[in-house]
């Protein structure tokens, strides 16, 4: 079995996963009551997930025409030197209705690593990671044009998307940018739920070409990276976009976009 790290495949440096991982589901964040005169607790679920570890056993040996120790390096280099989330690909982990998924998080094991496979060729990873399992196919992304299109989520799970809208180059005036999502109706004219709209500012294309907006913790940002929250006239401008559960949704872009981009980012626990 393979192990890879941030798309690097480890077996490149000798190591090989030794055992079928554990597979680690979530628990859901709960919150309890206890009253006085009654059986039990009250229990008040949370729409959120603690984080989890995995542990992954290893072993290094020589490969790619270095020595074991040289490869040992390698691996510690990868796993120590990010300053931000890993993505984690084991193909020991279980499917999600047929499809591979990956994990994010960062390494929380021993800080003597390197000593411990120097010593034995063998040790525990382990990793701290946020409670999705992600599916790869959530990873692509789906190029739309303005207008509106259809879009089901297949999992039983709230998805949070990545969106970035790109401007027509054949309008001079933009209108304000809006997107939004209809859940469970497939006419636009006759959407059955209450509708929210995604709104930009006009002058939101003025110095780019590219705005991205991740609606897991609603940032909005230039193609330069800039920050531009302050471009976001919505009337509830802490309405994030999302997809609902297992169920289809109408998607309408504004006609002032050349197209938007979705990478839905689906997950399971």
């Amino acid at each position: 079995m393979n192990l890879k790290i941030n798309h690097i495949d480890l077996s490149q440096f000798g190591v090989l996963v030794e055992h079928y991982p554990t597979e680690v589901h979530a628990q859901r964040k709960i919150d309890t009551v206890s009253v006085p005169g009654r059986n039990g607790d009250l229990i008040f679920a949370q729409d959120a997930f603690d984080n989890v570890t995995e542990s992954i056993d290893i072993a290094v040996k020589p490969c790619g025409g270095r020595t074991r120790d040289e490869n040992i390096e390698m691996l510690c280099g990868i796993l120590l030197s990010s300053k931000d989330f890993l993505r984690i690909e084991c193909d020991g982990w279980a499917k999600c209705g047929g499809e591979d998924i990956f994990r994010v998080g960062y390494y929380s094991g021993t800080l003597e690593i390197q000593n411990l496979l120097a010593k034995y060729s063998r040790a525990v990873l382990k990793f701290n990671c946020k409670p999705q399992r992600f599916l790869k196919s959530g990873e692509i992304p789906i190029e739309l044009a303005s207008g509106a299109h259809y879009l089901k989520n297949p999992t039983a799970y709230k998805a949070y998307p990545i969106v970035k809208f790109y401007p027509s180059h054949t309008e001079v005036n933009y209108a304000s940018g809006i997107f939004r999502l209809y859940a469970d109706a497939v006419e636009l004219s006759g959407a059955a739920r209450p509708i929210k709209s995604f709104d930009l500012s006009n002058t939101v294309f003025e110095n780019t070409d590219c705005v991205t907006a991740d609606f897991e913790n609603l940032m909005v940002t230039a193609a330069d990276g800039s920050d531009y929250r302050d471009k976001i006239v919505s009337a509830d401008k802490f309405w994030q976009p999302h997809f609902e559960p297992s169920v289809g949704h109408c998607i309408y872009a504004n006609p002032f976009y050349e197209k938007i981009e979705i990478i839905p980012r689906w997950y399971t626990i």
